[in-house]
């Protein structure tokens, strides 16, 4: 997994598959320079988003596979989200990382707020596990697909700095 922080100037990249290392690394874009390695307890890192000021990532790593909060200038788990009915098979987060959409081998999808590692919302579930899940910028829906099948879950709008709520129409 790779994620490029909002500002252009760091990376972050779950190492799996980088000479074999279980970490997560970020890096400085303009120096090129390695500026952390994070030892992910010798398991891979499946899914690396940054939140907005590039000082915390939102990580999924395997085998049990973990959604945490990650504090990238230590490796500090800050948060760990456990709510599952088994293995996670795939996440995703909005822009801002408040939310992310996880979907389990089992076929159970929930959505989930980042600041609280709390469900929002337990969308309709498929039959078979879920493949791909994916967020749409602003948070308002997500979209989830196994071998046979993709679903739209429309969201609970999210509440914008100063407090008003964003409607958002989808046809």
């Amino acid at each position: 997994s790779i994620d490029l922080s909002y500002d252009e100037r760091k990376i972050l990249v779950g190492s799996s598959f980088l000479h074999g290392a279980n970490s997560l690394l970020t890096w400085d874009v303009p120096q090129a320079q390695k500026l952390s390695d994070i030892d992910t307890e010798r398991t891979a890192t499946l899914f690396a988003r940054y939140f907005p000021d590039a000082r915390q990532a939102l990580i999924l790593t395997g085998r049990p596979r973990v959604l945490s909060i990650r504090e990238l200038d230590t490796g500090n788990v800050l948060a760990t989200f456990d709510g599952g009915t088994g293995e996670i098979a795939s996440v995703s987060a909005n822009e801002d990382c408040r939310r992310a959409v996880v979907g389990w081998r089992d076929g159970t999808v929930k959505v989930i707020d980042t600041a609280s590692m709390s469900v929002v919302k337990e969308c309709m579930s498929h039959d078979d596990a879920v493949k791909f899940a994916a967020m749409a910028p602003d948070g308002a829906f997500a979209v989830t697909a196994t071998s046979k099948e993709l679903r739209v879950h429309r969201l609970p709008t999210l509440p914008l700095p100063d407090g008003q709520q964003k409607v958002v129409q989808i046809e």
